[in-house]
């Protein structure tokens, strides 16, 4: 089994909300809405995943497990999702693959997102970071990408 902190999920509604609300470019309103998002120092700034927690790669399934965001007096988190714990049998996961928003907006903050589709819909997943560690998390989200899809391969031929 491996396991993978600062995992982000996201979800293709999420990230379109994300770009509608950051598109306004009015700070007021980032501040005023109810998604997800962080507050450094006194400026607020909405952030493209709506749960942050650990990945747990099994022999069968996944295991997604919400963890809570230290608060600091630097920075803090609001509206995350931090009650999330989901377990995915690899039998239920019908595709994986990689998914990029399509909006402009997203050139700095579009992470090549992991995107698994299973009975009940869809999950949008990457490895976490923030500023300066973009590459940390292409590479990291790749890392956990090629992990998965091996084990899928694997599950199915187990399945089959």
């Amino acid at each position: 089994m491996s396991s993978y902190t600062n995992i982000w999920l996201s979800s293709v509604d999420h990230l379109n909300q994300f770009a509608s609300i950051v598109s306004t470019k009015d700070k007021q309103v980032w501040k005023a809405s109810q998604v997800p998002k962080v507050r450094a120092l006194f400026d607020y700034a909405p952030v493209v995943f709506y749960s942050k927690g650990r990945l747990e790669i099994g022999d069968s399934d996944l295991h997604y497990f919400a963890e809570e965001p230290k608060r600091n007096i630097i920075k803090s988190y609001m509206y995350l999702q931090n009650d999330l714990n989901i377990v995915l049998p690899y039998g239920e996961v019908e595709e994986i693959s990689r998914y990029k928003h399509s909006n402009p907006l997203f050139n700095y903050y579009n992470t090549n997102w992991i995107s698994i589709k299973y009975s009940q819909g869809e999950l949008l997943l990457a490895q976490g970071g923030n500023g300066p560690s973009m590459r940390r998390i292409v590479d990291g989200t790749n890392k956990i990408y090629d992990e998965l899809s091996a084990q899928l391969k694997v599950a199915s031929k187990e399945l089959n």
